[in-house]
């Protein structure tokens, strides 16, 4: 099913003279009519939300001449021509990729410079500037100066002054370098050069070049223009080049700069090897030694999202590293050196000559297979390469890729519909290029997030906790992708969400759910690990009898003061009240969320709706629940209290929640314990509550309720809002220890605890004078079961 797109205007730019041109151009303005088109005689400065052209690189040549102080639209270029070294899509893909502009995609950006002839801006060139002699027949004699310092001088037919870009134009054939797009430099190339020695000169982008023709020169020139326009060069004349600040953006579907060597190949069947330059301070520190070198370098873009500034790549190991713990281990090059490494869940280990450890976290590095023997790991703009024989590498990238952040996902996955959309990502089906299998992709783009104030700290965190929890009820991540402008997280696909079922469900239907949640929630609360937004949008049916848990954007990991990132967080109408009210919370607040969940599942609604945002946190803020609209039995009524009591320390953990009668009773005691073994809880029979723990937590359940109209009445209720906090410390996660079997005279004795700590906290005279009383009545009650005079 394609999704609807937005209407866009189009600007059509085919090749000139070449009528074949005009049925395509029908043909794309039939096949997606909800689009505005003009053609390029058309054109008048008009707004554009994007270029198509139809040609070879002088089409795009053509087109970029339209936008010449001004930033371009994307192009999407198609290759009608005879080379076409800058097209990047052949015209039988016109449809499909026409038709998923909406999707996510990368980004090119092709570098333009900026020409002035004796101080007037004159042209924004794509490909290259050319001063040539012309029509004499004198060689002409240019001066070159860079930032107004002179560094060499050209004599000879002529100079050409490339991006990188243009140097697979003119600046090929002259034998000047091929550089990758994405190297911010420029190529000056002589013609012909009077010299035995003048070679191409490369110099960074951000410099000032100044040709001038020299006043004794015999001959004078002119300056062509990306082969669009010339201009006289006369004596004396000087010409500046400077970087332009407007790219023109190219759409791709490989990573960018990496189509080069494809383009080369097939084009003119061309072999050639790139030399990596690690820095362009390089370039800069090395200016005057490089006059008369050729330089053909690649430079990859180690920019990331999730780069940390000021920190490195390599980190000091100071534990030893457990065997058990070794996934794959080997030797492989680097630095020119044999050397030993070590793979585990998480890191890869590299072993020094004195027996230092020293590890790369591989959760927020990028990974890339640059040839057959060569894997380039990035991380904190620093690069790390290792090599080895084409088996070896080969093995050792499958190893490592899943556990990184990969760059190719055009090249494994196609992108299909739009499943889901959400404030932060977007949810798309997906299909492996490799075994045809469908997956979720979650995307998030890098604008939105900043624009949101959404750090790397919390996609960082997402992901690790993702890939740290491995249980059937927790949806699977297989790999991440990062480009210029999304990070894409592959997911296990799903039949549907929790949020698609409105409908009542029966007392069993709702135990076999809740026990499925609630031993997926033990188990993340184990690992110390609270979701922080169970709702039904966040429950997703594997099949009609199965359901799994996703979406940790809002999860953190306990901390014992509650400072968490984004301290108020949660959907309103799921949240536990105590986090509306600022107070400090616990793994509790899942449990308070399940509880809203499973009220919705027999009532057919959510407890807290209401026709305003503000409404439903006032609600949800205060707890009150109509319990008359549940009907199910006194059993299942007496459980639903329980985990929605606004008194955290009350509600039970979702340990304590799974032993509950109501479950037992419900789905039958071998179900019970088959559904819990059979996911990893070994239980023993548990002892029915007695009606004195039954009579207490009704008691309990009134006071909570008197206890908040108490404290209500001054309250100003805001929706929460994400805060720029962070948790302090990483490492104080709080030491749970519940026994695993309670008799009633234990669970008595910690009730009588819960309303002694309970006093402490409540200041009204009258409710403490209530509650002593209470206690004096349960412990006579305790000593009678006890035997105690």
């Amino acid at each position: 099913m394609n999704q609807q797109l937005k209407k866009l205007a189009v600007l059509l730019v085919s090749k000139k003279k070449d009528h074949t041109c005009l049925p395509i151009l029908q043909q794309i303005r039939n096949q997606f009519p909800q689009h505005s088109y003009l053609i390029d005689d058309e054109y008048n400065n008009q707004p554009v939300d994007l270029v198509v052209t139809i040609g070879g690189d002088g089409t795009i040549l053509h087109a970029s001449r339209m936008f010449q102080q001004t930033a371009t639209p994307p192009f999407v270029t198609f290759g009608k021509g005879t080379l076409g070294f800058m097209c990047i899509y052949s015209l039988r893909d016109q449809y499909e990729v026409l038709k998923n502009l909406q999707t996510p995609y990368n980004i090119e950006l092709k570098k333009r410079i900026q020409g002035s002839l004796n101080g007037q801006y004159v042209y924004t060139a794509l490909n290259d500037f050319f001063i040539t002699k012309g029509n004499s027949i004198h060689v002409v004699c240019l001066d070159i100066y860079v930032n107004d310092t002179f560094v060499t001088q050209a004599r000879g037919d002529g100079l050409i002054i490339s991006t990188p870009t243009g140097s697979t134009a003119y600046c090929l054939s002259a034998g000047g370098p091929l550089i990758q797009n994405r190297v911010p430099c420029i190529a000056l190339v002589p013609i012909c050069p009077l010299s035995l020695s003048f070679r191409p000169l490369i110099l960074p982008l951000d410099v000032k070049i100044s040709i001038k023709m020299n006043a004794n020169s015999r001959g004078e020139g002119v300056v062509i223009c990306d082969g669009q326009v010339q201009y006289d060069f006369k004596r004396n004349d000087c010409f500046d080049i400077t970087p332009s600040k407007n790219d023109v953006r190219c759409r791709t579907t490989v990573t960018p700069g990496f189509g080069l060597g494809h383009k080369i190949a097939e084009n003119v069947k061309l072999e050639f090897q790139i030399l990596i330059a690690k820095r362009l301070n390089y370039i800069q520190e090395k200016q005057n030694k490089i006059q008369n070198q050729l330089f053909i370098y690649y430079m990859s873009d180690s920019s990331s999202y999730f780069d940390i500034q000021g920190k490195g790549i390599w980190e000091q190991c100071e534990n030893k590293l457990n065997e058990e713990d070794i996934l794959y281990k080997g030797i492989l090059q680097y630095l020119n050196k044999p050397t030993q490494f070590c793979l585990t869940q998480y890191e890869l280990f590299r072993f020094k000559k004195n027996g230092e450890l020293k590890k790369i976290e591989l959760l927020t590095t990028s990974i890339s297979l640059l040839n057959d023997n060569t894997i380039l790991l990035q991380k904190n703009h620093k690069q790390v390469f290792l090599k080895s024989t084409p088996q070896n590498i080969k093995v050792w990238f499958e190893q490592i890729k899943n556990k990184c952040i990969q760059n190719n996902f055009r090249l494994d996955y196609d992108i299909g519909e739009l499943i889901g959309q959400g404030q932060f990502a977007n949810v798309y089906k997906i299909t492996s290029k490799k075994n045809n299998q469908n997956y979720a992709l979650k995307v998030f783009q890098k604008v939105a997030l900043k624009n949101l104030n959404v750090d790397n700290v919390s996609v960082t965190k997402e992901i690790q906790i993702m890939r740290q929890l491995k249980h059937p009820g927790i949806i699977k991540i297989y790999e991440v992708y990062e480009d210029k402008e999304f990070i894409c997280i592959v997911m296990e696909l799903m039949q549907y969400s929790m949020k698609q079922q409105k409908k009542r469900h029966s007392e069993h239907q709702c135990a076999q759910i809740m026990l499925q949640l609630f031993m997926v929630l033990q188990y993340i609360h184990d690992h110390k690990i609270i979701h922080r937004d169970i709702k039904p949008d966040n429950i997703l049916y594997k099949n009609q009898d199965t359901i799994c848990i996703c979406d940790f954007g809002l999860a953190d990991y306990y901390n014992p003061m509650s400072v968490y990132q984004y301290q108020r967080c949660g959907t309103p109408g799921y949240v536990a009240p105590e986090v509306l009210r600022d107070q400090k919370y616990d793994f509790k607040v899942d449990v308070y969320s399940a509880g809203i969940i499973l009220h919705t599942l027999l009532v057919g609604k959510q407890p807290f709706a209401a026709h305003s945002q503000n409404k439903v946190v006032q609600l949800n803020y205060q707890g009150k629940i109509d319990y008359a609209q549940v009907k199910a039995s006194d059993l299942c009524l007496s459980f639903l209290k329980s985990v929605l009591s606004i008194n955290p320390q009350v509600r039970p953990s979702a340990y304590e929640v799974l032993h509950h009668e109501w479950f037992i009773k419900t789905l039958g005691e071998s179900n019970y314990f088959q559904l819990l073994n059979n996911n990893g809880q070994q239980v023993q029979p548990i002892q029915p509550i007695s009606k004195e723990i039954q009579n207490f937590q009704a008691i309990q359940s009134m006071m909570d309720e008197e206890q908040d109209e108490s404290s209500n009445s001054k309250i100003q209720i805001e929706i929460p809002q994400p805060t720029t906090q962070h948790r302090t410390n990483n490492n104080g996660y709080y030491q749970s220890s519940i026994p695993q079997q309670q008799q009633p005279q234990q669970q008595l004795q910690i009730a009588i605890d819960n309303i002694q700590e309970a006093i402490k906290q409540i200041k009204i005279k009258q409710q403490v004078r209530d509650l002593n009383y209470l206690t004096q009545m349960l412990h006579m009650q305790h000593k009678e079961m006890s035997g105690i005079d």
